[in-house]
């Protein structure tokens, strides 16, 4: 086993983000499909597009920003651009990825319900 490391670059998703994202699944694949641009919302400055690059087409999942004085909205560093190849990996994993989220919600409770334990326990 590797022992994998997040890059500088990135992006990561809140549970209610990753449902969006999930909830348009299909709509991705048949944008991909067709090779027709697409842009939906996640939350807030979230988006997850279809895109053409230089010739190939991605799934771009990035967050934008605003300069102060302008209304139009530009790219972040803090994104992925996948291939067709790496969306689908992806969607094969989402059965996964919800496992081990529910796993660590889980976990993050019981660590959140003991901690109320400690803190009721009168000190000696």
């Amino acid at each position: 086993d590797e022992d994998y490391l997040p890059g500088v670059k990135g992006i990561s998703l809140t549970p209610a983000q990753w449902s969006e994202l999930k909830r348009h699944v299909k709509t991705i694949e048949e944008s991909l499909k067709e090779k027709k641009a697409l842009e939906l919302v996640l939350k807030d400055m979230r988006f997850a597009q279809v895109k053409e690059f230089k010739g190939r087409w991605f799934v771009d999942i990035r967050e934008f920003w605003k300069a102060k004085n302008s209304e139009k909205k530009a790219p972040g560093k803090r994104g992925i651009m996948l291939r067709p190849a790496e969306w689908e990996a992806l969607c094969s994993g989402i059965a996964e990825i919800d496992k081990q989220l529910k796993v660590l919600d889980e976990n993050l409770n019981s660590d959140a319900a003991k901690l109320e334990e400690d803190d009721a326990q009168p000190e000696l």
